[in-house]
């Protein structure tokens, strides 16, 4: 007999034990979920504590035979989803839709839906298109600097710029105010739509030991920001990077670059730094030459209610 539960705290290990090993294959990969069933956990366990998860297990009988859900946010309105991942091949599609339908019935809060999948895992792609997903046009790569490998690009050579580390004690003595509307601009024009607005980065700073926002000034005007964190599996990750139309190749990206990995590799003494990239991004050239290497190819899709 098929049941479908919501997971707590309790059920962690026995979702990173079943989801383990099929993330690793790639026909079957959500690139929200981590790989390795330690990084599952952790990352199970960290969104878990700022009440950012949402998790459906499908049981038949005694036994675990589907997990879906994902990481979301506070208060519940969206949701990034891993999987769905099922047990058993022929049974696949079914448990799918009892696990999407039994999503969307009992969290009607959820007003955005977004994967991101292995390139090669057609069977969920096809999934998410049939559920009214709207699959991007282009594809997005996922890359990984291992520390020993990360080369320091080539820095700035303008003594003008400056770099800024906006904090939250920052905050009231001038650099945030001074230099808010001109990030809020440049972040929206470089990615419209982002996942993190430049509200949430606001209030994601006040986590010092978490996130950080680095802004590179040149004669008091903003010319680019870098958007980084520590994520739960204990590695650097380079959410946004982005340097004003008019001031680009003058180095000022590898300026930020350099500034945050040397602050992930010596000052976190983290092991990895992972970014993503989008095929019409030029700065693949700048990552690759820092050491970055091509980790998977991914493609998301989204819905909204």
């Amino acid at each position: 007999m098929l049941s479908i539960r919501e997971a707590n705290s309790n059920d962690f290990e026995a979702i990173a034990t079943f989801l383990d090993p099929i993330n690793e294959i790639a026909e079957k990969q959500s690139l929200h979920c981590g790989v390795g069933f330690n990084k599952i956990l952790s990352e199970l366990k960290d969104f878990n504590s700022r009440k950012e998860l949402l998790f459906l297990l499908m049981f038949e009988d005694t036994e675990l035979i589907g997990v879906f859900g994902g990481d979301t946010d506070y208060p519940l309105t969206e949701i990034w989803l891993w999987g769905p991942f099922i047990r058993n091949d022929k049974d696949w599609k079914v448990h799918a839709i009892l696990l999407y339908n039994h999503l969307i019935a009992n969290y009607p809060s959820i007003k955005q839906s977004t994967a991101f999948n292995n390139i090669e895992n057609t069977q969920a792609r096809i999934f998410y298109k049939e559920q009214q997903f709207s699959e991007k046009k282009e594809f997005t790569h996922e890359y990984q600097c291992l520390r020993e490998s990360a080369s320091t690009p080539t820095s700035s050579s303008n003594t003008d710029s400056v770099m800024v580390i906006v904090e939250p004690d920052e905050t009231g003595n001038g650099h945030w105010n001074k230099y808010k509307e001109a990030f809020h601009l440049l972040h929206n024009s470089a990615f419209p739509n982002p996942y993190y607005t430049t509200e949430e980065i606001q209030e994601y700073i006040k986590q010092v030991n978490v996130h950080k926002l680095w802004l590179l000034i040149c004669e008091e005007k903003l010319v680019g920001y870098l958007f980084g964190s520590v994520i739960p599996s204990n590695a650097g990750y380079v959410h946004f990077l982005a340097i004003k139309k008019e001031e680009r190749k003058k180095g000022y990206a590898s300026q930020l670059l350099s500034t945050a990995l040397k602050y992930f590799f010596e000052e976190r003494v983290l092991e990895e730094c992972c970014l993503t990239v989008s095929d019409e991004n030029n700065a693949r050239r700048l990552y690759e030459k820092t050491g970055f290497k091509l980790r998977y190819t991914g493609v998301g899709a989204r819905k909204k209610a």
